[in-house]
């Protein structure tokens, strides 16, 4: 049985929804995003929407509740990781009492994950921190030993992994799937965090990073070679949500 055919049966229910539990939230929340949808956001506040992370988790073909997904908590050790320098959200629920906040079940108990299916006004939300949208695949080349721990690095979220039939990851082909389901491209300088420009920064994109795909210069061949022959270390060190985005678009 499939991932969205144990979903289906689970929950039989037309829309699959992440809610678990029902709770009180804080009177201060996180909600990180992109800064692609910050100017949106001031003008509209946060919509319910089946993002492409939501579907990583379900599996695409399934239909997907919409949603805003948050955390309950201000300490930033507890916030949702996308890898990303996204912008951060505080929402204060204190002005929006009649929005009911659930656990997010993705996640353990433990974790301070929630999510609510109604849309959140502008004026509940304080933007308290502008993020870049770069990832966080840090420089190297051929001769650095931290090759491996700085691909490491990219996408570390707690995201389940899409497995095969016997219960394995995917094996990712670098001549099957280069060029259609991923590619190396150059960190463009209003992407990259920090004040100091790495014009080696390197970022793995897939068809979904929709901008970085079509707008971002491509490695040269030179390094692309270099790429391709530590592959088969480098994609054991890919965090499962970047394998994830590379898996569906295979």
């Amino acid at each position: 049985m499939n991932l969205q055919e144990s979903i289906r049966r689970i929950l039989r229910e037309e829309d699959y929804s992440p809610a678990g539990k029902k709770i009180t939230p804080n009177s201060i929340i996180i909600h990180k995003s992109n800064p692609m949808f910050r100017d949106k956001i001031m003008e509209q506040g946060l919509k319910v929407r089946a993002g492409e992370c939501y579907k990583v988790y379900v599996g695409y073909g399934v239909k997907c509740k919409p949603a805003i997904f948050a955390t309950n908590s201000t300490n930033k050790r507890a916030w949702f990781d996308s890898t990303y320098d996204d912008d951060i959200w505080e929402i204060n629920t204190e002005m929006i009492p009649d929005v009911k906040w659930y656990k997010d079940r993705h996640f353990e108990s433990t974790k301070k994950h929630i999510v609510t299916f109604q849309d959140i006004p502008k004026e509940a939300l304080t933007l308290k921190y502008e993020g870049t949208g770069s990832g966080d695949v840090k420089k190297w080349n051929k001769d650095s030993p931290n090759l491996y721990e700085s691909i490491r690095k990219i996408l570390r979220e707690e995201t389940e992994p899409i497995l095969n039939d016997i219960g394995e990851k995917y094996y990712i082909s670098w001549d099957e799937n280069y060029g259609k389901s991923f590619k190396l491209v150059k960190t463009p300088y209003g992407a990259q965090s920090g004040g100091k420009w790495e014009p080696n920064l390197v970022s793995i994109v897939t068809p979904e990073n929709t901008n970085a795909w079509y707008e971002w210069e491509e490695l040269s061949d030179e390094k692309l070679n270099i790429w391709k022959e530590n592959w088969n270390n480098i994609k054991k060190t890919l965090g499962n949500y970047k394998y994830n985005q590379i898996i569906i678009n295979m």
